[in-house]
């Protein structure tokens, strides 16, 4: 060691040994005071709760898919749990205010109760998205009896709460559906008002100058309504009995169109006495009326209803009734099944190249048009 570092080592121990009975009086005094820092200060005795949200507030959704420690809800049931409602809750059931010996003339009474609440009882969301409730108190029972009251408040505030928002979703769709019904029911009092003026409204209405349903407006359905007669045949209603008139039902189409009310029709193909020609007619009757929506399928026959009885003896294959249903029945029709599968396809392609062409969509027509022509080839090979 060199000779100054030694003297300086020196000289801190000459200090240290003059000065040695100040320090033992300084470390004898500390100790004792924290001795009896320690003995008169009140004991607080800590207890913990752990709670791990669930994925789903549902009952069958929790049991189908018991996922625990979901990270948004652990951010909600914090946001409940530091709410004024849980707080009130827990200090009118234990009587805190007293507790903590607040005077309640005090003006900042009610701060000082927050700030106590806050010191004592802590929420905090855990790495394993867990939430963990702790309190503090003098009292062992206590502060287990504030954790276990504060958890058993959790459910009962998010179930009323979610019951407050169901309510006014309730109420919110509750007045669509008023306003709604409102714009449906004076609709149909138009057309029974029209109806009785004009006899049949569906053809009346696009010559009626009261809604000034002039070309422009009405874009091609003028020149549709020039067609229709030469487009369609009554043949295949009258067949099936619906007892209404293709004339009007496009009419109808157009008219809730017009009205801004989405119309949607059913289409059936393969009913017995129907030939090609009715199925190419059905094709012109979707792009004459130009539904927003429509949906086909084959016709086939449900118990009870005239077209059951009329085909029960051309039933192919008697099914099992256990696991078949009306949709799984065939019989003999004047072409094979997947004749008409490929009709439905044909009429689907055919509308949507329609209604394609009609957008613009060049691209998605070609595509579709030219699926409507392969439909067609096989239609005519499945003969």
């Amino acid at each position: 060691m060199k000779e100054p570092q030694k003297n300086e080592l020196l000289q801190i121990i000459k200090f240290i040994y003059n000065h040695h009975k100040i320090y033992l009086k300084a470390i004898i005094i500390t100790i004792i005071l924290s001795v009896l820092v320690t003995f008169l200060l009140p004991k607080k005795y800590r207890s913990t709760g752990i709670i791990f949200p669930t994925f789903s507030n549902s009952l069958e959704d929790t049991y189908n898919n018991p996922m625990f420690g979901y990270d948004v809800e652990a951010d909600r049931i914090l946001q409940l749990l530091q709410s004024q409602e849980v707080q009130d809750s827990i200090n009118a059931k234990f009587n805190l205010v007293n507790y903590y010996e607040l005077d309640t003339l005090d003006e900042r009474w009610r701060d000082e109760l927050r700030k106590e609440f806050f010191a004592n009882i802590n929420f905090s969301k855990t790495p394993f998205m867990s939430i963990e409730i702790s309190a503090r108190t003098k009292d062992p029972q206590l502060s287990a009896n504030i954790v276990n009251a504060i958890i058993g408040l959790i459910d009962p505030i998010r179930n009323r709460i979610l019951k407050q928002n169901i309510i006014v979703a309730h109420n919110s769709i509750s007045k669509e559906y008023r306003m709604q019904k409102n714009n449906l029911d004076s609709l149909v009092n138009l057309i029974k008002t029209m109806r009785d003026e004009y006899g049949n409204p569906a053809i009346s209405l696009l010559a009626n100058q009261e809604f000034n349903f002039d070309n422009k407006k009405m874009g091609n359905n003028t020149l549709l309504e020039e067609k229709i007669d030469k487009y369609l045949s009554q043949k295949v209603i009258d067949l099936m009995d619906r007892r209404v008139d293709v004339n009007q039902v496009r009419e109808m189409i157009q008219l809730s169109q017009l009205h801004g009310i989405q119309a949607g029709t059913f289409i059936m193909v393969g009913y017995p006495g129907e030939t090609e020609d009715d199925i190419f007619e059905t094709v012109n009757h979707l792009k004459v009326s130009n539904p927003d929506i429509f949906t086909i399928t084959v016709a086939y026959p449900i118990k009870g209803t005239p077209l059951y009885q009329e085909v029960e003896d051309r039933f192919i294959a008697n099914l099992p009734w256990e696991t078949s249903t009306d949709r799984d029945i065939d019989f003999k029709r004047t072409y094979s099944r997947k004749y008409y599968n490929y009709a439905v396809s044909m009429i689907v392609n055919e509308v949507n190249a329609y209604k394609a062409q009609q957008k613009g969509e060049v691209l998605k027509m070609s595509k579709a048009k030219l699926k409507a022509v392969i439909q067609r080839g096989r239609m005519y090979l499945a003969r």
